[in-house]
């Protein structure tokens, strides 16, 4: 009897240990407390597991991992990171930093190596760009985006590549900001397929993958097109009238893509009725897409907040093709028509910049 109690247990600690991943961890300069195990939850971090750290500075902990769907793992202490971790069901990894997150060893995980290894790698080009400007800058940039493209081709199979691709040089310019940047992008998805064909991190670089191709696809049409220099949009409109993108004549068209959310409504209010009341005169004309299926609540929108500009709506929403054809990452998101063609250096980010563009164009 004593026997099959041990046998039984031995299973359940079997069960247990595979259903996700182990680390081990050991904590230099630590004596007590507690570190908190996140994973990645969309764009966010959600805590999974915390441990109590042992007089000796170690402690033990469990991340959840689904067949197939490695997860990041990132251990905690107190408010700093101290490991970042690739991990697989199965997998025992033991790390041992110390308390401000120098890695001291790390065995178990051939993907967690190699991120670690481009963590290094940032840091350093981090380091040496503080404070540089221009040129400097510049060169610095070229040689890390280099170092980057030879390692996401070496190591096509690691999820290690997903945070490499995603990476941002200061805080919003991406180290992979070239055009044709879609195709490393899509050529790392396929490859990542093949070990991990059901994770959703392969999904992100697909997705990122063609909205790059798309943005390109766009860049070569508009520079192409002869003399329509962008994709026509023709949609119903409030009065159930096909309206035509290139059947508007005015000196700057604002094509606006938007959906009904509250924030957007606001922004209607507090920002492009005013413009519009402004400039309409002097040549504005806003030629707002709605990707949004609730068609009844677009119109009540326009007519509530007496929206007066062109106002059409794609009911497809997310399937429109609209998307696809202007790269569109996000909505609301703008593209200004300046005497028949997509003006590419406009630099709208809020609606300041929304009336100062606006007003240089048609001052």
């Amino acid at each position: 009897m004593r026997n099959c109690i041990l046998y039984i247990l031995i299973a359940l600690i079997a069960v247990s240990c595979t259903g996700g991943a182990r680390i081990d961890g050991s904590l230099d300069g630590a004596s007590g407390g507690k570190v908190f195990v996140k994973v990645l939850d969309g764009a966010e971090l959600k805590a999974v597991d915390s441990a109590k750290v042992s007089a000796a500075g170690k402690y033990v902990c469990k991340v959840p991992v689904a067949e197939g769907q490695p997860e990041f793992a990132y251990v905690y202490f107190g408010d700093r990171r101290v490991a970042s971790l690739i991990a697989r069901k199965g997998d025992r990894i033991s790390v041992a930093t110390d308390t401000l997150g120098t890695l001291l060893s790390l065995d178990g995980s051939e993907e967690s190596a190699l991120l670690q290894q481009a963590d290094s790698s940032f840091a350093a080009f981090s380091a040496r760009t503080q404070g540089l400007e221009g040129a400097e800058f510049s060169r610095e940039y070229v040689r890390f985006y280099r170092e980057s493209v030879s390692f996401v081709m070496k190591h096509a199979r690691s999820l290690a590549c997903v945070p490499v691709l995603l990476r941002k040089a200061g805080t919003d310019f991406p180290v992979f900001s070239q055009p044709t940047d879609g195709l490393i992008f899509g050529n790392i998805a396929d490859s990542l397929a093949l070990s991990y064909p059901a994770s959703r991190y392969v999904r992100t670089l697909r997705k990122e993958a063609d909205r790059r191709r798309n943005a390109l696809d766009l860049s070569h049409r508009i520079a192409s097109a002869g003399e329509l220099a962008f994709p026509e949009i023709e949609l119903p409109d409030n009065k159930a009238r096909t309206i035509k993108l290139s059947s508007v004549e005015a000196r700057l068209v604002m094509l606006y893509f938007w959906s009904t959310s509250a924030e957007e409504k606001m922004f209607n209010l507090d920002a492009l009725v005013p413009l519009y009341d402004e400039f309409h005169a002097k040549g504005l004309e806003i030629f707002a897409v709605a990707l949004d299926p609730d068609k009844a609540e677009w119109a009540a929108t326009i007519k509530r907040q007496g929206l007066g500009w062109i106002n059409v709506c794609d009911t497809r929403g997310a399937a429109s093709p609209y998307i696809g054809l202007y790269g569109l990452t996000q909505v609301p998101m703008a593209y200004f028509i300046k005497d028949g063609q997509i003006d590419p250096d406009a630099r709208v980010t809020d609606a300041a910049s929304l009336r100062a563009y606006i007003a240089s164009v048609l001052r």
